[in-house]
């Protein structure tokens, strides 16, 4: 079977709408794959709201608690495939009559894609010594020495991290980013579409404002 591929346009903002990016992807169609075939097991857990609201409740108020917004570039790429799996380039793309793409990476489209990546993420987040709280959440990893820890809860290519220990946060940092091509955007400004806002006296409050602007623009509201 040979799976067929399109390419996939979006645009990039901040949280306060700006345009920070255009941006390209070549993507698997997925709907193409045969299953038992070109795919086993596809689910991949990601992080829940509760969790991400405790971790904030958590920090609020509270100087010696800082907060980081991480982002994987290119996320589902760093995966290897778990099989043969052969696409057809897109158009504009000249090859050889009779020959396709073998494929060597979770192409973004796949349906194992996101299992791939979170079973990646795990991997090296584990391998960091950080603990997976099963019991709270899948998707939320705790580093702790003693009294100072690092909690990261992953949302696919979305990471929110609450540390109340620079050291530890710093030597954390050197692993992942050895590992990714990861960037570190500083505190948390907009995550899964909630403005996250932190005052000067530490307290943090959310909102959807950038969410509801994106819904005015789309249905035209004035």
């Amino acid at each position: 079977n040979v799976i067929s591929s399109r390419w996939v346009y979006a645009r990039k903002v901040d949280e306060c709408g700006k345009l920070l990016r255009l941006k390209a992807r070549l993507c698997a169609r997925g709907f193409s794959q045969v299953p038992g075939e070109d795919f086993g097991e596809t689910f991949a857990p990601t992080g829940t709201l509760r969790v991400l609201r405790a971790m904030l409740a958590e920090a609020s108020g509270r100087s010696d608690i800082t907060t980081h917004q991480w982002d994987c570039t290119s996320a589902f790429l760093h995966s290897d495939i778990d099989g043969d799996l052969y696409m057809e380039p897109p158009a504009g793309i000249s090859i050889p009559d009779g020959k396709v793409w073998k494929l060597r990476k979770g192409v973004y489209g796949l349906k194992q894609a996101g299992k791939l990546y979170y079973d990646l993420v795990h991997s090296v987040l584990v391998g960091l010594g950080c603990v997976q709280c099963t019991d709270v959440d899948d998707c939320l990893f705790i580093l702790r020495e003693g009294d100072n820890w690092v909690k990261i809860l992953v949302y696919v290519d979305d990471y929110a991290v609450t540390t109340n220990s620079p050291e530890l946060y710093a030597r954390l940092w050197t692993g992942v980013s050895a590992a990714f091509d990861i960037t570190d955007y500083g505190q948390l400004g907009l995550f899964l579409g909630i403005k996250i806002s932190r005052g000067s006296d530490y307290t943090i409050t959310l909102d959807q404002s950038h969410y509801v602007d994106i819904l005015m623009k789309r249905f035209d509201v004035p």
